[in-house]
């Protein structure tokens, strides 16, 4: 192909991409190679003053679907009449999306653009360079899938027998094919943090606020978490989601897994994009546990989950969502027996507050009703007593054998514990000889060598107190419990009366133990409120509340139907403020309430 004079007149553009920002920082060379085009473009007759050099996707990769800045700029600069040639170092590197691709050959066949690289000069109107052009889309595209499949199934082959090397969270660092924990003591203590705040939390957030306050009290000098950079570790703000992220991951608990995300490929705007999706842990493709030295045990990790799982609110389905501090104590429990989605809370007042249905005031659900409190948690508290009456004293009856079954669980327990810590002694010392052989060639140094000597030794300690600990033999033989401790336990239901009252037990705690006895409760309305209470053990208790619902007095509403016939609802409101008349939600009267009272009591406003 010959380079004409049009060509001359206009741009030529040199695009220069690295797939990611890795590459970007360690294929120096493959940057300097594509930048070397300058000097091609000059050689063929374009002016410096003429060659733009375009490195906007440097760090953007094109299989993804995502948006390339720099090769949007470029078709920009096509559409204008601005571009004469667009050199890049191979011409699939702009064919790695074949929408991007057939888009730049379009653009250049339609404006008279040439495409080049180190090879030769391709011209889109030429229809054996066209030719060629579509055999190297395909090629490309070939080329990359066949690449992502061999490199996928390695992957497979490496997880099914649970070697494949899963990148190191922050709290890990790798030591040849070992993974061990950080030797950095303050980051191991950062990580045990946020576990042990969710013990006591119980949701992500709570860990995240507990977090911000430990930042503001200590001026910035301590609460932050650790996050793993290529440069190595940095202190950052504990956000939600760095918190989220470090509890659902499940190398913390010890395990080697792969094939918990998914891509999902999605078509917006005529583009190609493709996703991140989440598999649930059915799906996960392999998954094998006790592989490296846990933060927590596996055990904790599926509790974890499951309270995560059960704090989402999912008005949907039967998720109650976290605990809260409001007074409705069935918060995230109670579902409308109309349209059988979940009622949401609203506060009324200090003392009044309602359950209400989404669907309350539309026609389609017409059995939807808003829920009052009017003693509600007491008939809660009350029917949690009697149920649990009933199965205390089957209980204190069968309490010996218990005992007996628990003697026998210690024992096990002990078993896999010592078992548990010699895996962990023969752990740590592979990973200390392992650093000792390869110090002298560099890639371990002494302080790694030194803080593994210490985790070995202090396995070897932690042996050998499970070893001697008497804790697993202390469970209380059956014939030694006396008269008055039997009376204590048939008596403990007391203690419901002091939760239930007492200013010490805020309504967070008495929620978790509500959930504890309560799996969802089902009101329909009627002539009266059905309540069908699901305990946890999957037994159904129904009661019948009679409906309390929130009326004004008749010479309320007779007096404010004789204003109606004189005076504006401004004049009204006004009238009522200034003599203390106090409405049933809320403090004062404002429009909007007025409206509602005259709507629900039919009362005609006077006419303007």
């Amino acid at each position: 192909m010959t380079i004409q004079d049009q060509h001359l007149r206009r741009a030529a553009v040199v695009y220069v991409r690295q797939s990611s920002p890795i590459q970007v920082r360690d294929n120096i060379g493959s940057t300097m190679h594509q930048r070397s085009l300058y000097d091609t473009a000059r050689q063929l007759g374009w002016r410096e003053d003429q060659i733009i050099v375009i490195e906007d996707d440097l760090g953007v990769s094109a299989s993804f679907g995502s948006v390339r800045p720099g090769l949007e700029k470029i078709l920009r600069m096509i559409e204008a009449d601005e571009v004469g040639i667009i050199f890049s170092s191979q011409i699939t590197r702009l064919f790695r999306n074949g929408v991007d691709g057939e888009r730049v050959i379009e653009y250049s066949e339609v404006m008279n653009v040439l495409l080049g690289d180190h090879n030769r000069i391709y011209d889109p109107n030429n229809i054996s360079d066209r030719m060629l052009l579509g055999i190297n889309k395909i090629f490309a595209k070939q080329d990359s899938s066949m690449l992502h499949e061999r490199s996928f199934s390695a992957k497979k082959a490496l997880a099914s027998i649970g070697e494949f090397k899963i990148k190191c969270p922050t709290g890990y660092v790798r030591i040849g094919a070992l993974i061990v924990k950080d030797p950095d003591k303050s980051v191991r203590d950062a990580i045990d943090k946020i576990f042990r705040l969710f013990r006591e939390e119980g949701s992500a957030t709570g860990v995240t606020r507990r977090l911000a306050i430990e930042v503001a009290e200590s001026g910035g000098v301590t609460g932050y978490i650790p996050t793993r950079l290529p440069t190595g570790v940095e202190w950052v703000i504990p956000y939600r989601s760095r918190v989220f992220n470090i509890l659902k991951n499940p190398t913390y608990a010890g395990a080697n897994s792969f094939g918990r995300l998914t891509i999902k490929k999605r078509i917006k705007d005529g583009r190609v994009y493709k996703s991140v999706k989440k598999n649930v842990r059915q799906d996960w493709f392999s998954l094998h546990m006790k592989k490296h030295e846990g933060y927590i045990t596996w055990e904790e990790f599926l509790t974890n989950q499951e309270k995560i799982l059960g704090n989402t609110y999912n008005f949907g389905g039967y998720s109650a969502g976290s605990p809260r501090t409001g007074n409705n104590l069935l918060q995230g429990l109670v579902i409308c027996g109309g349209c059988g989605k979940h009622l949401y809370t609203r506060k009324l007042s200090v003392s009044r507050s309602l359950y209400q249905c989404r669907h309350s005031e539309t026609s389609r659900y017409t059995n939807c009703k808003d829920l009052y409190v009017n003693g509600l948690n007491d008939i809660i508290f009350n029917e949690i007593r009697q149920q649990l009456t009933i199965l205390n004293v089957e209980a204190v009856e069968n309490f010996e054998d218990v005992l007996l079954l628990e003697k026998s669980k210690a024992r096990i327990t002990r078993d896999d514990s010592i078992k548990g810590a010699k895996n962990r002694v023969t752990k740590a010392e592979k990973a200390y000889r392992y650093a000792v052989e390869n110090i002298e060639d560099g890639e371990v140094s002494s302080e790694i060598v030194k803080n593994l000597l210490k985790e070995w030794e202090a396995s070897i300690k932690t042996l050998r107190s499970v070893e001697n600990s008497e804790d697993f033999e202390t469970a209380k033989d059956p014939e030694n419990f006396t008269q008055e401790e039997r009376s204590y336990l048939k008596n403990i239901l007391n203690d419901l009366d002091f939760i239930r009252t007492s200013d010490f037990i805020s309504n967070k705690d008495r929620k978790e133990l509500i959930r504890c006895f309560i799996s969802r409760v089902t009101i329909t309305k009627s002539d009266d409120h059905k309540i069908e209470i699901v305990w946890s053990s999957g037994r159904n208790t129904v009661i019948h509340m009679p409906l309390t619902q929130l009326k004004y007095e008749k010479s309320f509403i007779d007096s404010l139907r004789k204003l109606s016939l004189t005076m504006t609802n401004k004049e009204i409101i006004e009238k009522f403020n200034s003599e203390g008349v106090k409405p049933l939600r809320g403090r004062t009267f404002t429009r909007l309430l007025l409206k509602s009272i005259k709507r629900r009591y039919k009362i005609p406003s006077l006419p303007r």
